[in-house]
């Protein structure tokens, strides 16, 4: 959040609301922590994958089905063109699990954020688990209340998403753990 004549701005994590005071900055609702799942999906997509092994071995499950698709398709009629490109475009989206993509992007920002929090808040893999079953609660089925843990896991993400993004800018390692000693998530 960045203070522009005597408003808050939250435009990190794509809030196109002012903020009128500290107190609405540190509040957390569902609608801010879905804006936090968006921007966090994006700085995931464009990380690779979370191990080279592990992405070794997808691309070769990916690369089996489909050939196993076309295998298929010369040895049996019945589904359309459409229902087969359906199914290849499918398989060449699959990837890691956001849950995965995340624990490799807090691990690539272990440190910054060891910086740039101001407590001695410590987000785990368990607690992003809970934080994205959280999301997916609120967003596909019923709405809740966000319990202290989700907050605080919220506001920690931010940070990762301010790691993330101004890395993806290109500002070097350096200054941004020197960026991250000025503790705007406090």
């Amino acid at each position: 959040y960045v203070k522009s004549n005597g408003t808050f701005q939250c435009f990190a994590v794509g809030c196109s609301k002012y903020c009128d005071n500290n107190k609405e900055i540190k509040y957390m609702n569902n609608q801010r922590i879905r804006t936090i799942c968006a921007a966090l999906e994006y700085e995931t997509h464009e990380l690779d994958e979370p191990t080279s092994d592990n992405g070794d071995v997808l691309q070769k499950l990916i690369s089996e089905t489909t050939t196993q698709v076309k295998e298929f398709r010369k040895q049996n009629i019945g589904l359309s063109n459409d229902t087969y490109n359906l199914i290849f475009e499918n398989i060449k989206h699959w990837t890691f699990p956001i849950k995965e993509k995340l624990g490799a992007l807090l691990d690539k920002y272990e440190e910054e954020l060891s910086i740039l929090t101001s407590s001695n808040v410590s987000i785990d893999k368990k607690s992003i688990n809970k934080f994205i079953q959280y999301r997916n609660v609120i967003t596909h089925s019923k709405y809740q209340i966000p319990n202290q843990d989700v907050a605080v896991t919220a506001h920690y993400m931010c940070g990762l998403i301010y790691c993330s993004l101004l890395s993806r800018m290109g500002l070097p390692k350096d200054k941004l753990k020197k960026l991250c000693q000025y503790k705007l998530l406090k």
